[in-house]
């Protein structure tokens, strides 16, 4: 769940000070509104939405994996709500650069997102996906790392031998080669 949907759940305050969250806050100001687990994680806590609640960013990292029952004190939080309300902030959220992105930058104008593509791609646009194997000659449709199923099974076994005595044949399945392998399956005791 949300920040905003746990406020709708159960209102404005927050679960660990009871001082209200402001709606128009937004990270990394420390009012900014939190999902906080209420038992958490690491206590054995889940992500259910029981176990969630409303919290000011600056709770949450006091609380860090405190027991479910532990409270802040609301005269450590109230004179940042009394500033915050006194000067009207209305915090400036940047966007993406992006076109058609809503997401908040996060560094060099982009969200974390479209930055990590651009580091690794050098553009914000996903490359094309290849839908042909990439074996020279080979027209039958990718199923794994840009081969198709067969040169890809040939590729987890290249250099591997047939695990048989004496036989130096390539091996495929099970570490047998083609012959060895059907003779296996031929002899191998009825399932019950």
């Amino acid at each position: 769940m949300s920040a905003e949907a746990l406020r709708e759940r159960d209102g404005d305050d927050c679960s660990l000070c009871g001082l209200p969250v402001p709606k128009d806050a937004v990270r990394p100001h420390p009012l900014a509104p939190e999902v906080d687990h209420v038992l958490p994680i690491s206590r054995g806590g889940t992500h259910d939405p029981e176990n969630l609640a409303l919290a000011h960013k600056t709770c949450n990292i006091t609380k860090g994996n405190k027991p479910a029952r532990w409270k802040r004190n609301p005269d450590e939080v109230a004179p940042l709500l009394a500033e915050w309300e006194a000067s009207g902030m209305i915090p400036t959220r940047t966007e993406c650069s992006v076109d058609d992105c809503d997401r908040r930058a996060e560094s060099y104008g982009m969200c974390q997102k479209h930055r990590r593509r651009f580091l690794k791609h050098g553009t914000t646009e996903l490359p094309p996906k290849p839908t042909i194997c990439s074996e020279d000659g080979c027209t039958k449709p990718i199923r794994a790392r840009g081969l198709c199923k067969p040169h890809y099974q040939r590729g987890l076994n290249r250099g591997k031998t047939c695990s048989e005595d004496g036989c130096e044949k390539e091996s495929n399945t099970r570490g047998l080669c083609k012959p060895h392998y059907n003779r296996w399956l031929r002899d191998r005791p009825a399932r019950t």
